[in-house]
């Protein structure tokens, strides 16, 4: 968390609160508000700010500078003593609350409810940002599929592929959304085709195609034969039907389609949920033979590439990264970005020689080649922390946070160079750039 102070003494006053009420935290002290900008746009972002002026002006501007960079971060404002006034000055300026340092039990209580809503409102997010990869992943299953799929909802259809809008004698899908099913069915089907919704919506139908008669628009019809299957379209109950065009292996189309949910198709590493479900899996899992272990891999210096190359670019850097880390990958490892710049692994090897030989390989194989981004060629290297995953049912968030914290001892404590060299590549151009000299020590742990 980030504390706007012109003295030490809040800091400590803070820090040791909120230690004592079993938060884990760590505070940066930021004395002027002309770098606060900085201390709140860090690739470690803050969970909480505290902001200790007395000033209106500088308030306002402190609370302005927040709202711009870092909405999402809990703001409390802390004041020598607190009236109404006060209490209204700061939520209107955006603040969770007002607090004082004498005051330390409220001080408590209101900094962990301002944490455990921001936490709740990035897990929301992330909730979010899921189910619209999984609205979009599906779209993309319907439109490429050459059998004819529509869903609907309470007899009225949804949603359609281009094969059933086809099918239907319609150019644009879009024109069968929000009509009753029955409209597009001969009057002889419609009793049939009822009971069979109803069925599907409840669970209870068997899997047998339903023959039934189209409408065409320009008055024909066509048999079809119609399958059924309850699904959920946006959180809500619906049922899917599907005209087959060909025959096809379902069980096959549905790994396709769980692995292409689980996978990051631009880097081929597990998605996080996945991961961690598939990791926890494993640790419950007995050991025949051998060690299993979680790794943490993450860049040295890597602030260094964004200040040169970008954020956009940067980022590039870190999928080409996680590209390198799969290709390394053996049979049984899992593999995930669980942090902004970090690498989750989870290996199995026959000894504690076999496992460091293997992690070293991995940190040769990444600073051997450049890793290339839109025209930047980067050289960089890699920290590797492990921690034993050894018995029946460890914990692997333990044995996650051991390694991350291996990793962080390991990694180069450099403040103004980096430990890496970066150049840039251009065109019809030969030159190298280097951020600064020198290479990271190559240890492991």
């Amino acid at each position: 968390m980030v504390v706007l102070s012109r003295q030490q003494d809040p800091v400590e006053i803070i820090n040791s609160t909120l230690r004592n009420a079993g938060q884990a935290v760590h505070c940066t002290w930021v004395r002027d508000l002309g770098d606060l900008a900085d201390a709140l746009v860090t690739p470690d972002a803050p969970q909480l700010l505290f902001i200790c002026v007395s000033d209106t002006e500088e308030l306002g501007n402190a609370m302005g500078q927040r709202a711009r960079l870092a909405p999402r971060v809990p703001a409390l404002v802390v004041r020598d003593s607190i009236s109404e006034a006060d209490l209204i000055r700061g939520l209107e300026l955006g603040a969770v609350d007002v607090v004082t340092l004498t005051a330390r039990g409220r001080l408590q209580a209101v900094a962990t409810r301002a944490l455990d809503a921001a936490r709740l409102d990035n897990a929301l997010s992330g909730t979010l940002a899921s189910a619209h990869q999984y609205r979009d992943q599906m779209r993309a299953f319907m439109t490429g599929s050459t059998d004819a799929i529509a869903h609907v909802q309470e007899g009225i259809v949804v949603d359609v592929n281009p094969s059933w809008s086809e099918l239907f004698g319609h150019v644009d899908p879009g024109d069968l959304l929000g009509q009753p099913l029955m409209d597009m069915f001969d009057a002889r089907s419609h009793a049939a085709l009822k009971g069979a919704l109803v069925a599907a919506a409840q669970g209870r139908w068997s899997g047998h195609a339903l023959s039934v008669i189209a409408l065409q628009p320009a008055g024909g019809s066509q048999p079809l034969e119609l399958s059924f299957e309850r699904f959920e379209f946006e959180g809500e109950p619906a049922v899917r039907l599907r005209v087959a065009t060909q025959k096809r292996d379902l069980e096959s189309l549905a790994n396709q389609l769980e692995q292409a949910m689980r996978l990051d198709s631009c880097t081929g590493l597990l998605r996080r949920a996945a991961f961690i479900e598939s990791a926890q899996a494993r640790a419950v899992q007995p050991l025949k033979a051998g060690l299993r272990a979680v790794a943490y891999l993450s860049p040295d210096s890597f602030d260094n590439i964004e200040l040169e190359y970008g954020p956009i670019v940067a980022e590039e850097v870190l999928d080409a990264l996680s590209r390198r880390v799969h290709e390394q990958l053996q049979p049984g490892d899992l593999a995930s970005r669980v942090s902004p710049h970090g690498v989750a692994l989870l290996v199995e090897r026959g000894n504690p020689r076999d496992q460091e030989a293997w992690l070293a390989k991995l940190r040769e194989r990444i600073a051997a080649q450049p890793l290339l981004a839109d025209k930047a060629s980067v050289e960089l290297t890699c920290s590797i922390g492990s921690a034993p995953l050894p018995s029946h049912g460890s914990s692997l968030q333990k044995a996650l946070e051991t390694a991350i914290a291996a990793q962080r001892v390991l990694q180069p404590k450099l403040v103004a160079t980096a430990a890496c060299t970066a150049r840039r590549r251009v065109p019809g151009l030969r030159s190298t750039k280097p951020i600064a000299p020198g290479r990271t020590r190559s240890r492991l742990r």
